[in-house]
Formats: structure tokens, C-alpha cells, sequence
């Protein structure tokens, strides 16, 4: 009977070690549904996860009503559902950009686009149409300025996801199959704004123009040229791996540049400092 009374106390024990009372809502709860804080005794935060998170939800409210004209919650201004569908030109070059450039971080739900300040009037474009109104943030990094675009959204993250652009995408990358033919060009000249190249090479008749785009995945690329093909009857020279690097590149040169050139900004989208004929 001894050795029974001892066991139930142990269980008892037990039980109270993997539970705990949330200071907010009284609710006895699993500690799995406290977040960890070496401020407490016991290791775990005294309010639940739904406590805390309602918690700086209020915070953040109280912030925006006592400072409405300084204080802003972004998450207001992100526009939640507009990769939702593809059925705009706008739509497609700004998916392109942020395949090439942009940065999703799943666990946090945040999207980040930065770009070089001489670049600052396509950031403002992709902030106009991603979160009109939101704030664009400057750094330096090794001698050169940028700029940041960077909000949280769970909904774009998702749509994202499903359009191909995730998560450590630069080598795994595809063409994104929901996206409506009708925009593939738009998408295009999206991703050869941020990860294409124009050039010229000195001749004795003149400028000789090259143009091309730069990938870590050899298969966008490939289905980048295919379109290409199909719209121009032009097929880029490649993908080749570059020297000591892991991207591959692929390029046009002298009329068919040209010709490419002109098909990509036939919209009258487009980084103008990326246009072979201004």
C-alpha cells in the first residue's frame, strides 16, 4: 500500500514538472506551450505562447495609437494575397526580381529584398506594389550601400512557396509552372533585372553588345532559353558553368542581343540602365 502511495506521489510529481499555470490566462498548460526564458526559475516564460504573442499584439497597438504618425505597423500595409493569382504583367517582373534577388525565410515568415542604392527606384516599385508605404532601410557592406526592403507576410510566404521561390533557392530553383504563359516574358526581364547582365565589347566598326543572365540553377536557365526560343526563334549561347564559380551563364551577342534586348522591353518594364538600346 506504502509502495502505491509513493508511485501516484511520483506520478503526481511528474505531472506538475511537464505542466505549468500561465500567469495571463490561468490556464494549466504543457510546458511544450511556454516559450523557454532563463529569466524564470523553472526555465520557461510565465505567460503561454497565445499569452505572449496577444501580449505584444496589445503592445504594439497601444504603440501605434500613442505615436500614429511616427509609428506604423507595417503588417497593415503588406498586401497578403498578391501572388495569390498572376494576372498582371507588374506581377510577373516583380515574381522574376524576387526569384533572382529576393530572400524568404520560412520560420519567420519574412521576406527580404535588397539591392544597390543605384537601384533604388526598382525597390521603390517592388515596395509600391508589396507594401505601399512601408519603410526601405539603408546599410553598407564592404564599402558599398544598400538598400532593404524586408516585411513578414505567412500568406505571400505560401504563394511564394508555391511559385518557386524558397527558401535557399539559388541552386534549386525551376520555372514557376502556375505561372500564366502570357507572362512569362514579364518574368524574364523580373529575373535578368536582378541576376542578368548587359555589355559591350570595343570594335573598330563600333560597340559589339552582349547580353545574358546569370543562374545558380542550370535548369531555370535551360527553360528561360526555351522561352526565349519560342518568342524570338533566338536561342542565348549556353548555360555554362563559370570559371571557379558554382552559377552558370548564358549570353547573346551583336543582332541577336539586340533582338532579345528589344522582346524583354517590349512592356516598357525594366531597369533602364539594363536596356542595350536606350
Amino acid at each position: 500500500m506504502e509502495e502505491n502511495d509513493n508511485l501516484l506521489l511520483q506520478v503526481s510529481y511528474q505531472q506538475k514538472a511537464e505542466e505549468k499555470r500561465c500567469s495571463r490566462c490561468k490556464k494549466v498548460k504543457p510546458v511544450s506551450d511556454f516559450y523557454r526564458h532563463k529569466q524564470w526559475r523553472d526555465g520557461f516564460h510565465v505567460y503561454c505562447r497565445s499569452c505572449v504573442l496577444a501580449h505584444q499584439k496589445e503592445k504594439r497597438e497601444q504603440k501605434l495609437l500613442l505615436n500614429p504618425l511616427t509609428f506604423r505597423w507595417k503588417r497593415d500595409l503588406v498586401r497578403h494575397d498578391y501572388f495569390a493569382q498572376i494576372d498582371k504583367p507588374i506581377k510577373a517582373y516583380v515574381l522574376g526580381v524576387l526569384a533572382a534577388d529576393g530572400n524568404v525565410l520560412d520560420r519567420y515568415d519574412r521576406i527580404t529584398l535588397e539591392l544597390s542604392i543605384k537601384d533604388a527606384n526598382l525597390l521603390e516599385i517592388i515596395r509600391d506594389e508589396l507594401v505601399p508605404g512601408g519603410a526601405i532601410t539603408m546599410r553598407t557592406r564592404r564599402g558599398y550601400t544598400y538598400q532593404v526592403l524586408a516585411f513578414v507576410s505567412h500568406p505571400m510566404v505560401k504563394d511564394l512557396n508555391a511559385l518557386g521561390v524558397t527558401p535557399a533557392k539559388s541552386r534549386t530553383i525551376l520555372w514557376p509552372e502556375n505561372l500564366p504563359p502570357c507572362f512569362a516574358r514579364e518574368f524574364i526581364l523580373g529575373y535578368f533585372d536582378g541576376d542578368g547582365f548587359i555589355t559591350h565589347h570595343k570594335r573598330s566598326n563600333g560597340l559589339y553588345p552582349y547580353i545574358g543572365f546569370t543562374s545558380g540553377s542550370f535548369d531555370l536557365l535551360v527553360r528561360i532559353a526555351d522561352i526565349i526560343e519560342q518568342q524570338t526563334g533566338i536561342r542565348p549561347r549556353g548555360p555554362w558553368k563559370k570559371q571557379n564559380s558554382r552559377a552558370y551563364t548564358m549570353r547573346s551577342a551583336g543582332k541577336d542581343a539586340l533582338a532579345i534586348d528589344e522582346w524583354l522591353h517590349a512592356s516598357g518594364l525594366g531597369l533602364k540602365r539594363k536596356y542595350l538600346v536606350k
